[in-house]
């Protein structure tokens, strides 16, 4: 079975899930991924082969009526896969659907005499949209889609959709495009192969898909718990390399901030661990973390970090304040650190900007910088050590003076960001 997939950099967790079930029920020879950079790290699987989308050429014109900032390069893919892809056949999957059961029946379909199999995208929001095309019976969903790309190129169908994409508005571009360049040779798939959260997941679905904005990974979203199965699975089944520590105290609207960009950079090797000192705050249970409530307020920030160093499973710990912010690239950064040089450090300075202004770690941090969000700690090395309850401002400099001990290294890319107008900060106005 080959597999073709795509997502943007904002994905690449979501879609390791996705191939972590993918593989679980099924023997697949080989998955192309089409993504922003040349791999992503934390996937390691010789099947499944990176595709960079800056490197291919542009097929579509960004002067296209389609092209914007919804519908871009890799959202066209599949009108083009033909052109770029050595294969006679793949079974392209979105990267919001998840796989689970085998789906080895739906690769062995004899499409015939036609060039593509879908399940029908039917209902009554549909039907003025079909109405457009005549393609009511036959209109189908591209989220999965079998294709016939030795018949697509040799019937030079390929270029037949990008001429339309290049030259025609529509709605749906890749969709619209494909079921009407391919009309009268597509074949109708049971809905099983691609079960849609929107009009109900149907028995015994083997792809499960998570359209529009009821994403799987969004605990609010329909049948989420089928996703989080997954999840769950793909984080347990290797060893920790990263906890994140957050001691949270009502600031429900930054610690959601920082989720929409930390979320995204989790992997399997990367917890978070949310500990909520005494607010019973139930909307921390919708971010994807692992929350601690604890019954009532400690009064300060060491007991919730202790309890998440009690917990942390990480090699490495780092602490984030739920009133601050990371940067898109925070996690990719220190693993690369980390994977590089962690065998030559004890710990490590991370750079930091807030609206005082960008501080670039060469060395040391300031004098007056005692915190703990600007480093990569080694579990190893805090050992038993714990933050003092008594200390209620300078809990941080007291902790530092007894684990930050021999050689330190430094990452100079900014990748934390402060936030000195914090209502809840005990040291609001300074360091925290």
């Amino acid at each position: 079975m080959i597999v073709a997939m795509s997502c943007t950099k904002n994905w690449y967790s979501y879609v390791a899930v996705e191939l972590y079930a993918l593989f679980k029920h099924n023997n697949i020879e080989k998955v192309y991924l089409f993504i922003e950079d040349d791999t992503i790290p934390f996937i390691k699987n010789d099947k499944v082969h990176f595709i960079n989308c800056k490197n291919l050429p542009n097929y579509i014109s960004k002067d296209s009526p389609n092209y914007n900032s919804i519908y871009t390069q890799m959202s066209f893919l599949r009108c083009y896969f033909s052109k770029i892809l050595n294969e006679d056949k793949i079974l392209y999957i979105d990267a919001d659907a998840i796989v689970v059961d085998n789906i080895q029946e739906l690769w062995d379909i004899d499409l015939k005499d036609n060039v593509i199999a879908g399940v029908h995208e039917g209902g009554t929001d549909w039907n003025a949209h079909l109405c457009t095309y005549g393609l009511n019976d036959t209109y189908i969903n591209s989220g999965v889609l079998l294709m016939d790309l030795k018949k697509i190129r040799e019937e030079k169908l390929d270029d037949s959709m990008l001429y339309l994409l290049n030259h025609n508005h529509f709605w749906y571009p890749d969709q619209d495009v494909i079921n009407l360049v391919c009309r009268n040779r597509i074949q109708l798939l049971s809905n099983i192969y691609n079960s849609t959260v929107d009009t109900g997941i149907v028995e015994n679905a083997k792809i499960i898909h998570y359209v529009r904005k009821d994403k799987g990974w969004i605990k609010t979203s329909p049948r989420s718990e089928i996703w989080y199965r997954y999840y769950n699975e793909y984080m347990n089944k290797k060893d920790i390399l990263i906890s994140i520590i957050t001691p949270y105290y009502k600031t429900l609207n930054y610690i959601q901030e920082l989720a929409k960009i930390l979320e995204p950079q989790l992997t399997n090797e990367i917890e978070w661990i949310i500990i909520d000192d005494g607010c019973s705050e139930q909307e921390l249970d919708k971010l994807k973390a692992k929350v601690i409530h604890l019954e009532k307020n400690s009064g300060g920030g060491s007991v919730p970090r202790n309890v998440g160093l009690d917990n942390a499973k990480g090699e490495y710990i780092l602490f984030i304040d739920s009133d601050d912010l990371v940067t898109s690239n925070y996690i990719s950064t220190i693993v690369d650190k980390i994977n590089k040089e962690g065998d030559t450090f004890n710990y490590c300075y991370i750079s930091w900007t807030s609206d005082w202004g960008d501080i670039i770690i060469k060395d040391e941090p300031p004098q007056n910088n005692t915190c703990i969000w600007n480093c990569i700690y080694k579990k190893s090395e805090i050992g038993n050590e714990r933050f003092n309850p008594e200390i209620i401002i300078g809990e941080d400099y007291d902790f530092n003076l007894r684990v930050r001990k021999g050689v330190h290294g430094n990452i100079t890319d900014i990748l934390y960001i402060y936030n000195i107008n914090s209502p809840h900060s005990l040291t609001k106005g300074g360091w925290k």
